[in-house]
């Protein structure tokens, strides 16, 4: 029983710190479209994926053959790219959400100051990233 409630306690204790960790991405964020819960955690684990710099944790959430990962750093002070570039995340990347734009039901556009996402609903019910630009907002 014992230690049924200390893996409930540890559950319980990951799943409010992941939902402040999710709050905390739109801390920025002041127009009104919603994203979907589930978008929201695949945009979460995303994020904890770029943390990791793991190339096989951030490919899980992308769409086969659509994003490029890259490993090479980016001539010296560019911030423009169509690839995840690992580099580039570790230095420059802004996480945090400023606008999002709902194309459908099934595709959402979700912009940091760095960084676009364009993000599809695919038939199993998840969501996966199918276009990534880094291009800082003006």
């Amino acid at each position: 029983m014992k230690i049924f409630l200390a893996g409930f306690l540890l559950l319980a204790v990951t799943a409010f710190a992941m939902a402040g960790n999710e709050r905390a991405l739109l801390k920025d964020y002041r127009g009104n479209v919603v994203l979907p819960p589930e978008l929201y955690r695949t945009y979460t684990k995303l994020i904890s994926a770029f943390n990791s710099g793991k190339q096989e944790e951030i490919e899980k959430l992308c769409l086969p053959g659509k994003i490029k990962l890259t490993t090479t750093p980016r001539a010296a002070n560019s911030e423009y790219g169509q690839d995840i570039n690992l580099p580039f995340l570790k230095n420059a990347f802004d996480r945090y959400i400023l606008n999002l734009r709902k194309d459908s039901d099934k595709e959402y556009l979700i912009r940091t100051g760095t960084t676009a996402f364009w993000f599809l609903l695919c038939d199993d019910g998840k969501w996966k990233l199918v276009k990534y630009l880094d291009k800082p907002m003006q």
